[in-house]
Parts: C-alpha cells; sequence; structure tokens
C-alpha cells in the first residue's frame, strides 16, 4: 500500500463522521422530504379510499343484520346472538374508521429524517501493477472517444 493510502486510512474515522453528517443531512433529510411530499400529494385518495373501505363494511353489516331480523322475527334464536354480534360491530365501526383516517391524516408528520447506520467500509486505493493502469488508461480512453462521438452527433443532428 502506498504513503497516501496509509494517510487516507489514517483519516478514516474523520471522513467516516463527515460522511454520516452528510448523508444524514442531505441525504436521508432529502429522502424524508420527499416521503413527506408523497404523502401529502395523496392523502386525500388515501382517505377516499380508507373511507370507502369502511363504507362498504357497514353496507354489509346492515345487509347481514336485515337478513337476521327477518330470521329472528320467524323465531331463530341463533339469528338473535348473531344480530347482537352484528349490533355491536356497527356501534364500533364508526370510531374504528375514525381512528383509521386519524393515522392516516398523522403520516407525513410521523416521518422523519432516522439514524444513518455504516453497513460497511472500504478504502479503495488505485492499483499499483503497471498492467492494470494500462488496460484501464486503454477502457478511459475508448469511452472518452465515445462520448465525444455521440456528443458530435447529437450536435450535427440538431444543426
Amino acid at each position: 500500500m502506498s504513503a497516501g493510502a496509509f494517510a487516507l486510512a489514517g483519516r478514516a474515522a474523520a471522513s467516516r463522521e463527515q460522511t454520516g453528517e452528510y448523508a444524514a443531512r442531505v441525504v436521508v433529510a432529502g429522502m424524508a422530504g420527499e416521503r413527506w411530499q408523497a404523502l401529502l400529494a395523496t392523502l386525500e385518495e388515501r382517505l377516499v379510499f380508507v373511507a370507502r373501505g369502511y363504507d362498504y363494511q357497514d353496507a354489509e353489516l346492515a345487509t347481514a343484520r336485515s337478513r337476521l331480523t327477518d330470521r329472528v322475527r320467524a323465531g331463530d334464536t341463533k339469528a338473535r346472538g348473531e344480530v347482537t354480534r352484528i349490533r355491536e360491530r356497527q356501534r364500533t365501526l364508526a370510531d374504528r374508521k375514525e381512528a383509521a383516517l386519524a393515522v392516516r391524516r398523522r403520516e407525513p408528520e410521523l416521518v422523519v429524517p432516522g439514524e444513518v447506520t455504516f453497513l460497511a467500509h472500504a478504502l479503495v486505493v488505485p492499483t499499483a501493477d503497471p498492467e492494470d493502469r494500462r488496460r484501464h488508461d486503454v477502457d478511459v480512453e475508448a469511452r472518452a472517444v465515445q462520448v465525444t462521438w455521440a456528443f458530435e452527433a447529437e450536435a450535427t443532428l440538431q444543426d
């Protein structure tokens, strides 16, 4: 390993700390902001979706209760217990719906940047092998020529 690589390795802890601060301040905060915006942008649609789900459930319970009420009138004692159970579900449904809607309304404010955790660290240094460097230089030059040709072709098309 070269002297420059040793110096770089010596600064690794400070570099990691700076990288973590940058990631928290810029990357993670930006991601949290994007998620916050996305939640706000779709909030109304999600509220309607949740409300419709509860309204659908309310309609199903009302239909089932109506059918069972007819059976209770006909003397079916088992149906009486089912009607009581459905009536209780109907009674709590509005509260559950409001709780679910309240959770959806709070979602954007719950988005906050979290802690940055490094999973791995790597120190990558250029190779000292002359053959590897020669191949690298050839690859770089070939890509530079490709980029130049593409640029020139695009410029020609626009003229």
